[in-house]
């Protein structure tokens, strides 16, 4: 071979006359973007040497949080404050951030799953609400389909008193993940709206029966949550559907009730 990331297995072999072998051709990028090389097939046939040309693509994955440290301040009970992280790509080709975990509940990510182009970037926010007066410190993890993973960490305060803040307009819709999950009975679901309209917010069982509607009307622009009381229901696997702004944004994400 005339490229190290092309090579055969094994590299010699013997071959009865009048039959056929099979040879395993190995591609081990060592470098990312299109490679190309040749194998080059030598024996004491008449035919020799014989060439086979291959091209192939080598992938890279990776992405990065900025910032990975943060102070979010002081904060009254009852509040919430957003600031936007940006996560820049920096593979070779299309990754989808598949989850995004808190190690508290004070802190949230919207939305908790989105698509980072190849080199490209994406924002997220991430939102502080806090249920303890105090200091806090929080990590962040984002995962990527790649498994690639990386930390944000962020210090935060909750006060009893403060300046009520005005809340930002989110950007796109999102549902995010109902908090706790696994629940019993109550959880918490939150969603963002980029604009008034049309919502329904429904949960199914997995047969598809619908067992709750939470929300169902129009609603302004901004963050919304829901509690959704499972008391009635049996332990299981359920789904719940976010349907808004007359079908522009449907997205579906499933709950654990744990009695």
């Amino acid at each position: 071979s005339d490229n190290p990331s092309i090579t055969c297995v094994p590299a010699s072999l013997t071959i009865p006359a009048g039959e056929s072998a099979t040879d395993t051709i190995r591609f081990s990028p060592a470098t990312g973007g299109s490679v190309t090389g040749n194998l080059e097939f030598v024996g004491n046939a008449i035919s020799s040497p014989d060439t086979i040309a291959i091209a192939g693509f080598g992938a890279t994955y990776g992405f990065a949080v900025s910032p990975q440290i943060m102070n979010m301040g002081n904060l009254r009970i009852g509040l919430t404050r957003d600031t936007v992280v940006t996560l820049t790509n920096t593979g070779n080709q299309d990754i989808v951030i598949s989850s995004i975990t808190s190690s508290l509940p004070q802190f949230t990510a919207i939305p908790s799953i989105l698509t980072i182009p190849a080199g490209g970037t994406a924002r997220d926010t991430v939102r502080f609400s806090p249920l303890v007066t105090g200091p806090v410190t929080v990590k962040i993890v984002f995962v990527s389909d790649s498994l690639w993973t990386d930390t944000l960490t962020i210090t935060a305060n909750g006060t009893l008193t403060g300046v009520a803040e005005k809340e930002e307009i989110p950007r796109q819709y999102a549902l995010s993940q109902n908090y706790p999950n696994p629940f019993n009975p109550s959880t918490t679901i939150r969603f963002a709206l980029p604009e008034r309209g049309v919502v329904s917010l429904t949960v199914y069982n997995t047969i598809g029966q619908e067992v709750a509607r939470l929300v169902e009307g129009v609603k302004e622009a901004g963050y919304h949550e829901v509690k959704f009381d499972a008391s009635r229901l049996p332990s299981g696997i359920y789904l719940y559907r976010l349907n808004a702004g007359e079908n522009k944004f449907v997205q579906t994400k499933k709950l654990i009730l744990l009695k």
